[in-house]
């Protein structure tokens, strides 16, 4: 029996001792694994490299960027001196381009007149033209009277671009009748210019 017990002992002492063995190995192990990551850390700085990018941004300045002009001459081209600024609502000031009243005068039945107004660009930055709009007043161009018609306009017009034409036509038709005699009225056309967008 002592045999037997002092061999079971041993047994357990043998195993406890591997146990701790076990133990420091693996706790070694960790440790040595902890070391490494840190070392790894340290030396993959020296593998990566940076790139870093700066701007500046600015925006345009409306006053030089959007100089939309219009002109009426009797005949041929505006050169640049006939080009007025017109900015400003009709009925808010005098700044726009004037038709005068001669062109339009003493329509007959039958009659139709068509007319160039110009427009061009005298900005900086490229433009996109709106749909312009035609609005018609008074008793000539009442119900069966006279009628006012925009031609074809550009969508866009180039900063530094050749000025564009658009026709106006004023017609009294031929089956106006006679109380459309010695009426008046009046036609406001407006074209509005915006910046085009990059894309």
């Amino acid at each position: 029996m002592t045999t037997t017990t002092t061999s079971t002992r041993l047994d357990a002492t043998d195993r406890d001792e591997r146990k701790r063995k076990r133990a420091a190995i693996i706790k070694f192990s960790l440790a040595g694994a902890a070391v490494l990551g840190i070392g790894a850390a340290a030396t993959s700085a020296g593998w990566t490299d940076d790139a870093w990018f700066s701007a500046s941004a600015s925006s345009v300045d409306p006053d030089e960027a959007i100089d939309l002009r219009g002109a009426y001459v009797p005949s041929g081209e505006p050169g640049d001196g006939a080009f007025l600024t017109a900015d400003d609502e009709p009925g808010t000031g005098g700044d726009f381009v004037t038709i005068p009243a001669d062109v339009f005068a003493n329509l007959t039945a039958g009659d139709s007149i068509t007319v160039p107004v110009w427009i061009k660009n005298f900005g900086t930055s490229d433009l996109v033209i709106a749909e312009p709009t035609l609005t018609t007043g008074g008793a000539l161009f009442a119900e069966g009277g006279a009628t006012a018609v925009l031609g074809t306009a550009p969508t866009a017009l180039a900063a530094g671009s050749d000025a564009v034409s658009v026709p106006v036509t004023i017609a009294l038709p031929d089956t106006a009748p006679e109380s459309f005699g010695g009426q008046s009225g009046d036609v406001v056309i407006g074209f509005q210019g915006s910046i085009a967008n990059r894309t």
